[in-house]
């Protein structure tokens, strides 16, 4: 029973990694992005904050969006896993 437990809690200790750095990557990623697009935009057209923010914001918005989509889809999974583990039970 002690080994089953140390599987388990292995299990869940690499799965809480990966969710963490699939969800952080959806937070660093868009917005480092839309930073660098939009200074590149700014000094090509001579329109300081203008196009930096409206990058920006849309990376927000993406990054909120990659976020629910990805949480969601490991819930589903983490569920399909507890639906499975119980019928095996």
């Amino acid at each position: 029973m002690d080994e089953k437990n140390k599987q388990n809690l292995d299990y869940w200790r690499g799965a809480g990694l990966s969710l963490f750095v699939k969800l952080s990557s959806w937070i660093v990623m868009p917005i480092l992005l839309a930073v660098w697009v939009g200074k590149k935009l700014d000094v090509k057209f001579d329109s300081e904050p203008k196009f930096f923010l409206i990058t920006v914001g849309l990376a927000f918005i993406a990054s909120i969006a990659g976020m629910i989509v990805s949480a969601l889809k490991e819930f589903k999974k983490i569920e399909a896993e507890n639906k499975n583990n119980k019928n095996n039970l």
